[in-house]
């Protein structure tokens, strides 16, 4: 969504989404309000209203009455300044039996200058513009939104300043100001948790209305000069353009404008804060929802950062079966959240969070059929310290050791091998909580295949039994240079001649890369040799000094000094002993340590946005042609060097019906683009491109928008069918599913 300062004329057609439909709008006494209800009436709605008293109530019915006799049209009084008035208003309302599907929060005030105090204890503009707002919205929402389609806030460019002191002479403004910033910011905050409910923040700008009256004459005028002023007609004909005829709803819009809110309400800690402050504040009778106690939740990148209900973390097989039958018996939906290393949103839940960090069973390994199970909780570090303790290793690993290892099988993650590559190859067995609230063992290789890479949604696996290989033997890993043109052309032979295949791009000098091969010898080095050799480290141990390097790596500036010069060769092969830390760390050396691993934690940058592709290997060369103009765009928009890719060939494997190397050997690229404004874009157009040139593959747990539609072209009908069954046999009801499983899977 790009900002746009332009005014937008978006109706070209009768607001269709409003006819016939139950509308309630607030505050419509005059003015705006009024307009709002007349305008919802003009399209065809049935219309319910408030204002503050009854005598306002029977005015507003004759007159709206009079202009549409063959509408249904009922009002009713609210005092926003008490509690009471409004729980009386919303029990008089469901003894109506009216479903409300739209609720347009317009009624407000702005005291210029005055400290007042309501009934329930509140100050005047919290209570009145935000407050019981918020109220109304929680009363008529439900538990997850399912009773309203739409709610529109009528909020204020004013929640700019709402940083401001309330002091004089900023109390002219400030109170007000506050009030429409902790609404906007609740309203944004509330998206992720209402996710049946399209929740739209619309300032109308200034509008010649009864909220000025309290306004000094010359306040007023020195207003409509500085910023010009609206009719109702006029403002009311946006706002309701914005919210039921754009296909930007849920951007905020100021004056027909779609524009950024103020930076403030993206604040996490301002939504944590405001939502708990806003609940604390209502009614206790009110508070008894799943929303009532919320945390902040991020994946490790903090590409993604919503509310959610607070993460239950079950000690035991029972107390998940408990709360899983609970969440059942309620509608809720399950989602269990490890170490978030997703860049996208298939771990969040609106409804129901779980951890399995309890979850840490770590036996030792089978040596006859060299074989281990490991529990949800345990991570691919846990895993392979415990391994090598014992003398085994994994043929193949990614390198985030933070992830658990179930966490990362089940989304796809991978390494780099000839043999295959993802983790979930090594599964052999499994332990399930079902969406029918029952502990299951598969062992079945038919329906494994379709839960190995599942993201979760066919059921909670609580441990896993992998394979396992023994740790002996050494390997000569080796770094070399080559310029592009040697890469493409030899990429689908040297991969498949060695072990263990990877490439780097030079972020200098697009032309070199640098490839990592890894293969069995049988040369065994000196003890010398073997002393020398470390491995780097997961972590950098100077974070200050990484995030300097990483932002002379995007450096227009650094790149116009550099690229001139001739590029770095990097030639390297040394042996080492076979284990698992090959992979999970940073590589290894033999010299300069601490400026290798200061270099690489500079260039592997965890904190950008990230998507991953799996394409055939002949196509880098179609990737390329696609990738580096729009990479130049991208530099052009944002100013510096942002983007990189690298490469892992991973083999052809028919363990997982969704992995992205399901019977076809396959070339990870993994691009990484620095967070900001043009980021999206830049994804967005680079896997709309690739997909319609290449036959390509989205890794599940990376950023990507294509849907089930483009998704089931991607495999063969079978694999689909296949995962749909288990899905039938072992959640049937959706208990596992969230919106990225409906988007991705169509369930």
């Amino acid at each position: 969504m790009s900002p746009t300062s332009a005014p937008v004329r978006l109706r070209a057609a009768p607001r269709s989404a409003l006819y016939g439909t139950e509308v309630l709008i607030t505050g419509c006494n005059s003015g705006l309000g009024r307009e709002l209800a007349r305008g919802a009436l003009n399209d065809g709605a049935r219309l319910r209203f408030t204002c503050r008293s009854e005598e306002k109530v029977r005015d507003t019915e004759c007159v709206l009455g009079d202009e549409f006799p063959d509408a249904t049209i009922r009002g009713y009084c609210l005092d926003l300044g008490e509690f009471a008035s409004v729980e009386a208003f919303c029990t008089e309302l469901a003894s109506d039996s009216v479903q409300i599907e739209h609720l347009i929060l317009n009624a407000g005030i702005h005291l210029p200058f005055k400290h007042l105090m309501t009934v329930d204890g509140f100050e005047i503009h919290q209570q009145i513009n935000f407050l019981s707002a918020a109220l109304i919205f929680l009363r008529l929402a439900g538990g997850s939104g399912e009773r309203l389609r739409q709610v529109v806030y009528v909020s204020s460019d004013a929640h700019r300043m709402g940083h401001l002191p309330a002091v004089f002479p900023l109390t002219y403004l400030s109170r007000y100001a506050k009030s429409k910033l902790k609404a906007t910011t609740f309203f944004l905050a509330a998206r992720p948790l209402f996710p049946s409910t399209l929740i739209s923040v619309i300032s109308p700008g200034n509008v010649a209305t009864a909220i000025h009256r309290h306004k000094h004459p010359l306040l007023r005028s020195f207003r409509s000069l500085l910023r010009g002023t609206q009719s109702p007609e006029e403002a009311a004909d946006d706002l309701l353009d914005a919210a039921f005829c754009s296909s930007e709803p849920e951007a905020y819009w100021n004056r027909g404008k779609m524009v950024p809110a103020a930076k403030r309400c993206s604040s996490d800690a301002l939504k944590l804060e405001t939502w708990n402050e806003t609940i604390a504040s209502l009614p206790s009778h009110a508070n008894h929802r799943p929303y009532a106690s919320v945390e902040l939740v991020k994946n490790h990148a903090e590409t993604v950062s919503r509310l959610a209900p607070r993460v239950s973390v079950p000690s035991s097989e029972h107390e998940l079966l408990d709360l899983v039958r609970s969440a059942r018996e309620s509608g809720r939906r399950v989602r269990v959240v490890g170490s978030r290393h997703s860049y996208n949103d298939c771990f969040y839940s609106h409804s129901s969070l779980l951890s399995l960090a309890e979850f840490t069973e770590l036996g030792p390994v089978d040596p006859q059929r060299r074989m281990i199970t490991v529990g949800a909780g345990i991570t691919i570090r846990e895993l392979c310290d415990h391994l090598d303790d014992q003398g085994y290793a994994l043929p193949f690993a990614c390198d985030a050791g933070q992830q658990t290892f179930v966490g990362a099988a089940i989304t796809g993650t991978h390494g780099f091998c000839r043999e295959g590559g993802l983790m979930a190859e090594l599964i052999v067995a499994l332990r399930v909580v079902s969406g029918l609230g029952e502990v299951v063992s598969i062992t079945d290789e038919a329906e494994l295949r379709s839960f190995r890479v599942s993201a979760g949604t066919l059921g909670i696996v609580t441990a896993a039994t992998i394979s396992v290989e023994r740790k002996e033997g050494f390997v000569e890993y080796s770094l070399s240079t080559i310029r592009e043109s040697e890469l493409v052309s030899r990429l689908a032979r040297e991969a498949r001649e060695n072990e263990y295949y990877r490439f780097f791009r030079n972020r200098f000098h697009p032309d070199r890369y640098t490839v990592l091969t890894i293969n069995r010898t049988e040369t065994i080095p000196s003890a010398g040799a073997l002393q020398r050799v470390r491995h780097i480290d997961e972590s950098p141990r100077a974070p200050g000094l990484v995030r300097g390097l990483r932002y002379l790596m995007r450096s227009a500036m650094v790149h116009r000094v550099l690229r001139p010069l001739p590029a770095f060769k990097l030639n390297m092969s040394l042996v080492a002993p076979y284990s698992t830390y090959l992979f999970l760390n940073g590589g290894i050396v033999d010299r300069s340590y601490r400026l290798s691993s200061l270099m690489y934690h500079a260039w592997d940058d965890d904190t950008t946005r990230n998507m991953e592709i799996a394409i055939r290997p002949e196509h880098l060369r179609t990737f390329l042609h696609i990738f580096d103009p729009l990479s130049e765009a991208l530099r052009a928009r944002s100013g510096e060097y942002s983007g990189y890719f690298t490469g892992r060939y991973v083999g052809r494997s028919a363990k997982a019906v969704l992995a992205p190397n399901y019977e076809r050997d396959v070339l990870f690229v993994d691009v990484h683009v620095s967070r900001g404004a043009a980021a999206h874009d830049f994804l967005g157009r680079l896997e709309e491109k690739l997909a319609e040139t290449i036959p390509i593959r989205p890794h599940w747990a990376k950023e990507f928008s294509m849907g089930h539609t483009e998704l089931k072209e991607r495999y063969p009908a079978e694999c689909w069918q296949a995962f749909r069954a288990m899905k039938r046999k072992y959640d049937p009801d959706n208990l596992f599913s969230n919106a990225y499983t409906e988007r991705v899977y169509g369930w």
